[in-house]
């Protein structure tokens, strides 16, 4: 299915265990928030040449983040609401009736599917700014419709031990989806970060 012509875009922004986990079984994400000291890592020096976008040059852009209930319930149980407060926030749930207000220091709405996320994304977000969704589930359903453009993915230097949250686990597409490589990095604590956007069906193979 090719990607809606809209204003809008969507950029996937995550990080993932070797072994491709969002989270360990219980949700817990410590080894990747507070990593085992390993002073052996090689310093953090982009590979690429082109300079990639930080954190927040990559929330400078974004209008909404998109969640999943579980995401929402990851994000809710740490120590600091972790993303900036006038960021709009997406939280897809047939059951959350409202968020917990007092851990919450942004703009969050329940929203009951995926239709519904769309109608909110087409009225309200600006021409040439991006959305941001985040979590295993909601991804999958995003790359199912097609509708991802940008892809920025940080690999831990880990496999977690007892399986996981999967980011990509049960997916199923009619087609590939292919993207192009537009930047490399190496980070702290070990951790690369590889940036894509979506191939364009006219480039060659």
């Amino acid at each position: 299915m090719p990607p809606p012509t809209r204003p809008w875009k969507i950029r996937l922004f995550c990080a993932t265990s070797l072994n491709g986990y969002l989270a360990r079984v219980d949700h817990s994400i410590t080894w990747l928030t507070s990593p085992a000291p390993n002073p052996a890592h090689k310093p953090a020096t982009p590979l690429a040449d082109k300079t990639t976008p930080s954190f927040e040059a990559h929330m400078s852009t974004v209008d909404f983040i998109v969640m999943g209930r579980q995401t929402f319930d990851v994000c809710v149980s740490l120590p600091e609401w972790p993303y900036p407060t006038e960021k709009e926030v997406l939280v897809l749930s047939r059951r959350l009736d409202s968020p917990p207000q007092e851990k919450v220091k942004g703009k969050v709405r329940v929203v009951r599917s995926i239709e519904e996320v769309e109608r909110i994304l087409d009225a309200e977000v600006k021409e040439g700014r991006m959305v941001y969704v985040d979590g295993g589930q909601t991804t999958r359903e995003f790359l199912r419709r097609g509708w991802v453009d940008e892809v920025v993915l940080t690999v831990a230097p880990v496999v977690l031990a007892g399986g996981g949250r999967g980011l990509f686990g049960g997916l199923e597409l009619q087609d590939d989806l292919e993207f192009t490589l537009d930047g490399v990095d190496v980070i702290e604590n070990g951790m690369v970060t590889v940036y894509y956007q979506v191939k364009d069906k006219g480039q060659g193979k």
